[in-house]
């Protein structure tokens, strides 16, 4: 079979083209954010009161409930992608490869792309497929943290990795919080 670019495609079958690309493209940004709540989402324990009523691992809970959302929304974004493509491939008997742009990805996102399983600058569907051919790719294991570069130009994505939190004094005041568990009470702290 040749590769058709989608413009020489029906109107229909661009359609599909269009919208599979774009849920791709939504599945790799899902997997880039993955890493990025990996990298810069885990506030340090020190950054945190401790409340006796919470428990001490809520924070890091918190933490891997977003990343498994980021999964979850990658793995979904990635079947629709697949289903739409291969249906224009097998609609139209030819393969198609279509162009990616990433064009919603901010500067701060846009290291961690790279770094996800099937990143790729197109894709592209064989007609009696199984769904998004893509280049061979190095596959990342679900928790693994690969290398990821940060331009030199933005500082403060690079900052966040070398972060120091400043030292902190326990003020008297003491605020009283409902929980759902009765209440906590915050301790006040301030920079030394």
């Amino acid at each position: 079979m040749v590769m058709t670019q989608p413009a020489t495609l029906r109107v229909e079958t661009r359609a599909l083209v269009a919208y599979g690309t774009e849920r791709y493209e939504d599945a790799v940004t899902c997997g880039a954010i993955r890493r990025f709540l990996g990298h810069v989402g885990a506030v340090p324990a020190g950054a945190w009161v401790p409340c006796p009523t919470s428990p001490p691992n809520l924070r890091q809970t918190a933490l891997d409930y977003r990343i498994d959302e980021a999964i979850a929304g990658r793995n979904e974004m990635e079947k629709i992608a697949d289903i739409l493509l291969q249906i224009a491939a097998d609609f139209e008997g030819t393969d198609i490869v279509n162009a990616t742009s990433f064009d919603v990805v901010n500067q701060d996102l846009a290291p961690y792309m790279p770094t996800v399983d099937g990143y790729d600058s197109q894709v592209r569907t064989r007609p009696g497929g199984a769904g998004i051919v893509t280049t061979p790719h190095n596959q990342h294991d679900p928790y693994e943290r690969p290398a990821l570069v940060i331009p030199p130009e933005n500082t403060r994505l690079a900052a966040v990795g070398h972060e120091v939190l400043p030292s902190t004094r326990l003020a008297t005041d003491r605020c009283p919080l409902p929980t759902n568990l009765g209440h906590c009470h915050l301790e006040l702290r301030s920079a030394a």
